[in-house]
């Protein structure tokens, strides 16, 4: 039996999406224009504070009020085809348990999944999200946790994209870890300077392509 574990934002789908979409919230909740979502978004790419941008432009606004609609949106995005395929390949084999560890906020990841399907894949008692067990993804526990649940398991994979923080814990309990190489639309550069034993073992410029290592 095998366990295939993901990181979800930059992995299962382009947190860039989600960005877009929250601005886009933004915009339609707050009776703005497209031209202010181009300038959000600016902003964004820019590295500024774009809300402060935005507030600036529109002092009647809150920053309590766009932080709201930011993270508890219902975010218009999707699994692409390469991922829907691992999924469905990796779901059609009664041996291999899909789970799920990310960080963030319970509702906002939440809402995430739902937009997504994911729950399709993946049991709610194998989805772990930092906020709703009070710490890091990056805590070791949250890997032993699937290693006790499951312990007829032989075969731990854990699939992310982020070298600070996705691999470290699963390397140091023997799980293999794959790097899904980033195509140019990720949040956070993988170009950083980490020890070995943060990197993953394998690297990937494709998600469906663990398929064949998982196989």
């Amino acid at each position: 039996m095998k366990v295939v574990g993901f990181d979800l934002d930059d992995t299962l789908y382009k947190e860039l999406d989600y960005v877009k979409s929250a601005f886009k919230a933004i915009c339609t909740e707050c009776s703005l224009d497209k031209a202010d979502y181009n300038y959000l978004l600016r902003q964004w790419k820019a590295g500024e504070n774009q809300f402060d941008a935005l507030l600036s432009k529109y002092p009647h606004l809150s920053l309590s009020r766009l932080l709201q609609i930011y993270r508890y949106h219902k975010p218009d995005i999707k699994l692409d085809i390469p991922t829907v395929d691992l999924l469905e390949n990796l779901k059609i084999h009664a041996d291999t348990r899909i789970v799920l560890i990310s960080d963030g906020r319970s509702e906002t990841q939440r809402n995430k999944i739902e937009s997504l399907g994911l729950n399709k894949y993946i049991a709610p008692q194998d989805i772990i999200i930092s906020e709703e067990i009070g710490s890091e993804k990056n805590n070791i526990q949250n890997f032993k946790y699937f290693e006790d649940t499951y312990p007829q398991c032989q075969e731990f994979y854990y699939i992310g994209d982020n070298p600070r923080k996705d691999f470290y814990q699963a390397n140091m309990l023997g799980w293999t870890t794959i790097q899904l190489n980033d195509n140019g639309q990720n949040i956070h550069t993988q170009d950083c300077e980490v020890l070995h034993d943060y990197c993953a073992k394998l690297t990937i410029n494709s998600i469906d392509e663990a398929y064949q290592i998982i196989a």
